[in-house]
């Protein structure tokens, strides 16, 4: 495939997300890119910001790094008033606080308003960002075993990064291949630097060391099949080190569970019954119950063994999550 056709298919991709991103959820994140612009002020924000590009990128977000930014700062400041102006009537109109203070509130609600919307818009990125670490972990598997085929069939370092580009969608590593892409192909950047700079934007060290050894390759003109064929053997024995560590887990998890919600509740039935018998004798022991052993079995079998099976399943689904989907 000539390097044009290559070149259009990613225009062609490139094109698409864009009027993707254009569509009625992120248009709001561009009417506060275009006041931005009007205002003069992109620039100053995209600067301001900067340590939060690599989060935005990284985080799988539809929207580019300098409209969520010019969109994180503009839009609290239209949402702070109608939480302000709330304020006001409430406490003027319905508490009939003193005018001092309903303005001191209603100053101090578009502050907290504002402060509140900047920081979750500011925090949510960088959350995202986090989530992505597992993904990209079980990413790698597949990535390393498709580059050591285009590796033995001879294909080139750019048409195999275009390849990589295509399977990552399915894979969730399509931000920071993604960027790689557009920063080569359309922009015309340095293969080598791209990759290197994309590898410090990733959550996952993994992954940054995947896309490190790839410039590394590609910089010193070796096979892409000996890199490959490492890294998909390191992967592989990586996930099944995570694997027997979770059945392990679930192993001793379930030995938890007949404990708790079987073994238990019998000895203690049994032993509130053994008591409930003895009468008067077992009192003189100074052996009683705090309540009957009818009300103790129905505290057991309608609310303790059922906590304690929801707990058991938010366990199970937490320690399965780590190596869901290999």
């Amino acid at each position: 495939m000539s390097t044009k056709v290559v070149l259009e298919e990613i225009l062609a991709k490139y094109e698409r997300k864009k009027k993707k991103e254009l569509e009625a959820p992120s248009q709001i994140f561009y009417i506060m890119y275009r006041i931005a612009k009007e205002l003069g002020i992109e620039r100053t924000l995209e600067k301001s910001f900067k340590s939060l590009e690599k989060y935005i990128i990284g985080s799988a977000l539809k929207v580019s790094y300098p409209v969520y930014v010019s969109t994180m700062v503009l839009l609290p400041l239209f949402i702070a008033p109608i939480i302000a102006a709330f304020t006001f009537f409430v406490t003027f109109y319905v508490l009939y606080l003193p005018v001092p203070m309903v303005f001191a509130l209603t100053f101090l609600s578009f502050v907290l308003g504002y402060a509140i919307l900047f920081m979750l818009f500011y925090m949510i990125p960088i959350m995202m960002f986090s989530s992505r670490a597992p993904q990209l972990e079980k990413s790698l598997v597949v990535l390393y075993a498709y580059l050591a085929a285009l590796g033995v069939s001879g294909t080139t370092y750019s048409e195999a990064l275009r390849k990589l580009y295509e399977k990552s969608e399915s894979l969730g590593a399509e931000p920071e291949l993604g960027e790689v892409v557009k920063r080569v192909f359309i922009l015309g950047e340095d293969i080598v630097e791209v990759l290197k700079e994309v590898a410090e934007m990733t959550p996952h060290r993994d992954f940054s060391n995947f896309l490190r050894g790839l410039a590394n390759v590609i910089e010193s003109g070796t096979g892409l099949e000996n890199f490959a064929d490492v890294g998909f053997e390191t992967s592989m024995a990586s996930m099944e080190a995570k694997m027997k560590e979770v059945m392990g887990a679930l192993e001793i998890m379930s030995e938890m569970y007949v404990t708790g919600a079987a073994v238990m509740p019998i000895l203690g039935l049994s032993f509130a019954v053994v008591l409930s018998t003895m009468g008067p004798a077992a009192q003189s022991f100074g052996l009683s119950l705090p309540v009957p052993p009818g009300l103790l079995a129905g505290l057991m079998a309608f609310l303790a063994i059922p906590l304690l099976s929801i707990f058991a399943i938010l366990m199970v689904d937490g320690t399965l999550s780590r190596v869901r989907g290999w």
